[in-house]
């Protein structure tokens, strides 16, 4: 919902300090419910002052694009540090380390979730508590991110009963289900967070160990990790609320006692050191073939060497940042392109051929890039094939607000389920493949004839990554985005998709049976239609 970038605010007398500016995209900016959850995200981080929280120093508008300027993190977050890790051949992080670091974090959720002002607590509760939201500094400094879908009483924003806000891999029973959530739903979160750094692996990574949790069946631990770890993992991650850490204060304390166990020394130092082997050198922007068929250069300021000014040379029209800020491309984002207005020595500069030859090769480009990915045309009087699904996993509605974890399985695989819980298999929508075969029926749920069936059924269509907000179309009726939770009167319906950009897409029949209950509902995987 944002791009974040990374500049300075400037004021008198010299003064200058390096910020995050980060900027709600044009295309969420006229969303009405986008706005207002990246204003509650700024209102939320505005009332928490702490040393382990990013903090907001401001929020403004300019040309109708809302952004917040918050403390600038040099560093990297920590699911990156577990990603180079892996690439040098380490699964994770020193133990005392991955101690220290979720040690922060709960001493930063305990000042979040307590936080009050004159009209009495906030309630504050962070709901995606996850390693990509926690931010390591180069000098050793550990910080939780991203309150965009915290819950509290400052919140304009209010969740559609029935939905959950956060990351799936990460979700605490009462959210994955919709219930009502406190601090102890963060203190989950971050138990999921400490194995994940210590050995490498989430412990409820599997959609049926989350759904084995509801049953009260506890997740298995790495055997390896010592009892006073283990003690505070397996406190910290059970699925009822009121055998974990009763806030995450007293779990800040179980971690203090735990560090204390294994070093004298300031771990800030050795994460300092641990990062210091990982910092990749940053790279000067690329100069690639398109560019320079497109006559573009990169100019630095005369004033600065680190900030871009941008100028069309076409309008001459400038489209500087505010006075008080000098925006640039982050290190973490790619530099986009930026347009000089003046010749640069030795070149000459004409823009007409240019398109002359361009136009054609992008007109053949884009036509061609459109046939191989349009939908197939039906033929006529042939009616969609149709999908039967049996029944699957949990109830809710998934709503995630965070990038789809890199171990999602791929779009047309099943999703298995634990024995306790009925087996199921989740066939995908994607415009170029064609729908699976119908399974076979399993005992559980014994084939019923179309002409037999009556009542309704439940269909969950889970959105799989890039497919958040696509339409759902069914019976000709648009029935809202997903993911979402319908009932469906029994039998046969067609079903197809819209996605953002309007183009309508996976064209099929879900069949419907009354087994398919809310708590045990047919799920369809909707993947991300054409743009």
């Amino acid at each position: 919902m944002a791009e974040v970038f990374e500049g300075y605010s400037v004021g008198a007398g010299g003064f200058r300090r390096r910020v995050a500016i980060k900027r709600l995209t044009a295309a969420d900016a006229g969303d009405p419910s986008m706005l207002r959850m990246f204003l509650d995200e700024a209102h939320i981080c505005s009332a928490l002052h702490h040393p382990g929280i990013v903090a907001v120093l401001d929020f403004g508008v300019v040309d109708g694009a809302p952004f917040q300027v918050m403390e600038y993190v040099d560093g990297v977050n920590a699911a990156e540090v577990l990603r180079r890790l892996a690439a040098s051949g380490r699964a994770s992080i020193p133990e005392v380390l991955g101690l220290h670091v979720c040690r922060a974090v709960a001493y930063a959720l305990a000042h979040a979730h307590e936080a009050a002002d004159a009209d009495g607590p906030l309630g504050i509760v962070h709901r995606d508590v996850k390693p990509a939201n926690i931010l390591l500094s180069w000098n050793g400094d550990v910080k939780l991110a991203d309150f965009g879908v915290a819950l509290g009483r400052l919140r304009q924003e209010r969740t559609e009963a029935g939905h959950v806000k956060g990351t799936l891999n990460y979700m605490a029973p009462e959210q994955l289900t919709g219930l009502a959530v406190d601090g102890r739903a963060d203190v989950f979160a971050l138990g999921c967070v400490l194995h994940t750094l210590i050995t490498g692996v989430n412990p409820i990574s599997a959609m049926s160990t989350s759904l084995a949790l509801l049953g009260g069946v506890e997740p298995a631990l790495e055997p390896s990790l010592p009892e006073d770890v283990r003690s505070i993992i397996e406190t910290a991650i059970a699925g009822e609320v009121q055998k974990r850490f009763a806030s995450a204060q007293r779990m800040a304390e179980a971690l203090d006692v735990a560090v204390a166990a294994r070093t004298g020394r300031d771990p800030r130092l050795d994460l300092e050191e641990l990062l210091a082997t990982l910092r990749a050198t940053p790279s000067a922007p690329k100069r690639g073939a398109l560019d320079q068929l497109l006559d573009i250069a990169f100019v630095q300021r005369p004033d600065t060497a680190r900030d871009f000014e941008t100028v069309d040379r076409t309008t001459k029209t400038h489209r500087d940042a505010p006075p008080t800020l000098a925006l640039r491309p982050s290190d973490h984002v790619a530099p986009a392109p930026l347009v000089a207005n003046a010749p640069i020595p030795g070149r000459t500069r004409r823009l007409l051929p240019t398109w002359f030859v361009l136009a054609p090769l992008l007109a053949v480009l884009g036509f061609g890039a459109w046939t191989l990915r349009r939908p197939p045309v039906p033929v006529a009087g042939s009616p969609p094939s149709p999908v039967s699904v049996t029944t699957s996993s949990p109830a809710p509605t998934f709503v995630s607000e965070s990038p789809a974890p890199a171990s999602a399985p791929p779009v047309a695989s099943a999703i298995s389920i634990a024995s306790a819980i009925p087996i199921a298999s989740a066939t995908s929508v994607a415009p170029s493949r064609p729908p699976a075969a119908p399974p076979r029926a399993t005992a559980s749920h014994p084939a019923t004839s179309t002409a037999q069936m009556t009542g309704s059924g439940f269909v969950a269509f889970r959105a799989l990554e890039g497919a958040t907000r696509t339409t759902i179309v069914v019976d000709g009726v648009a029935r809202g985005f997903a993911p979402k939770v319908l009932e469906l009167s029994a039998g046969t319906h067609p079903v197809s998709y819209v996605s953002g950009s309007g183009a309508v897409f996976g064209a099929t029949q879900v069949m419907v049976r009354p087994e398919f209950s809310r708590a045990s509902p047919a799920v369809i995987d909707v993947a991300a239609g054409p743009d």
